[in-house]
């Protein structure tokens, strides 16, 4: 369906005189891989909810390492499994990461100090 229409719409345009629609699809599989490159995984990720192509090419590991190892290089955990894609690392790892900073947030802070003991009250007889 996505690549059908594309290229109908195309067509459409040449046979009015119209230039082409500007379409990440018509470049050659090559540019659209770099051009993915550039975008932050979240963007890439909403990239790929757009067409079964896209989905298909946002979803390679040579674009999902990279960002893997950029967001979480300051964490402790070893790097995912060699047989687990590395979207599908990025996304357990950004849940996991994102669910416990929602879990701390929600935790009261106590400062040191910022408890101060009053002494009982007298009772005045």
């Amino acid at each position: 369906k996505d690549s059908l229409t594309l290229k109908l719409h195309a067509e459409a345009c040449n046979l009015a005189g119209l230039p082409s629609p500007p379409s990440l699809l018509a470049l050659p599989q090559e540019l659209q891989f770099k051009v993915l490159q550039l975008l932050p995984a979240k963007a890439l990720a909403v990239l790929g909810c757009t067409c079964r192509e896209l989905r298909y090419t946002s979803t390679e590991d040579q674009l999902w390492a990279p960002l893997y190892n950029e967001e979480f290089k300051s964490d402790t955990q070893p790097v995912p499994h060699q047989h687990t894609p590395w979207k599908q690392a990025f996304v357990a790892r950004w849940v996991e990461r994102h669910n416990m900073q929602r879990r701390m947030a929600r935790q009261p802070r106590y400062l040191p100090g910022s408890f101060v003991m009053h002494p009982p009250p007298r009772m005045g007889f």
